[in-house]
């Protein structure tokens, strides 16, 4: 189904367990994964970053990488903690940018890999436009900066690694919602057309999900509302002809709803499709 190339990469954004990871150590054995990062948060509590650089010191790059992006997601999911979020996928991706000076080439190829899952993982923590979750996360201007920042270099390392057309439409994905949610819109536009471009290439359904963040922009901009408002709809409908098509339509009014009350010196995430500033 054409929405799953999104659904592969979004799982860090709707998955709240560590036993839903796919990569490396998880596949191997859940389990004991499982135990191994709850060990390395426990590490992190107690020593910070310095005491996983020195766990790590002996450990393969893309292993340690791995466990960096699963400690970042647990302080996420289990811990709301975004500022914790952000300080940690920074330093996991300065380490990992360290490793790559040493390592070969196939070995440099995983390493930045991991490093851009990391830079996607944490734009997609500080999207201000998500709804649901279990509780609102309030998202400061530098937390927002990060991920802007993180979204960019996201498809900057897609560009370098040649990534397939469905992975490099997500990043462009991403990269239209931070420039959008930072009230960059003409660039928003480029990049969400650049997403249309490349959808039309894959899949209807990935078409047509492109072309209706372009009716978001145009909505939030307020140009040609109506027909923009009768488009978007009519996109809504057709997506939500099946449960997981759903899943993206609603995504469109959330982010309306959040997003038209930006910039806000603090935004917290919707809960119950209700977005809100802080004051």
């Amino acid at each position: 189904m054409g929405y799953r190339f999104i659904a592969f990469l979004l799982k860090c954004v709707v998955t709240t367990t560590l036993l839903q990871t796919t990569q490396g150590l998880a596949d191997e054995d859940p389990a004991a994964f499982r135990q191994i990062v709850a060990d390395e948060v426990a590490r992190y509590d107690n020593g910070g970053t310095a005491a996983l650089d020195a766990r790590f010191a002996d450990t393969a790059p893309e292993k340690a990488m791995i466990i960096y992006n699963d400690v970042i997601r647990y302080l996420y999911w289990n811990r709301f903690d975004i500022d914790s979020v952000v300080s940690l996928s920074e330093h996991a991706i300065d380490w990992g940018n360290l490793q790559l000076e040493s390592a070969d080439e196939k070995t440099k190829e995983n390493i930045t890999s991991r490093i851009r899952a990391i830079h996607y993982n944490l734009a997609s923590f500080t999207w201000p436009g998500w709804g649901g979750g279990k509780q609102p996360i309030t998202l400061t201007p530098e937390n927002r900066k990060a991920g802007l920042n993180a979204a960019r270099r996201n498809v900057e390392i897609h560009q370098q690694l040649k990534s397939p057309g469905k992975k490099m439409g997500n990043g462009l994905w991403m990269l239209g919602a931070h420039e959008l949610a930072a009230g960059n819109h003409a660039v928003a536009r480029q990049t969400f057309q650049q997403f249309l471009t490349l959808a039309k290439k894959e899949d209807v359904d990935q078409a047509r999900f492109a072309e209706g963040w372009l009716y978001v922009v145009d909505l939030l901009t307020g140009v040609n509302e109506a027909a923009s408002r009768k488009s978007l709809d009519e996109i809504v409908v057709k997506l939500s002809e099946t449960k997981e098509g759903k899943f993206f339509a609603d995504q469109y009014g959330r982010a309306l709803t959040a997003l038209a009350q930006t910039p806000c010196e603090t935004v917290l995430f919707c809960k119950n499709e209700i977005c809100s500033c802080q004051p």
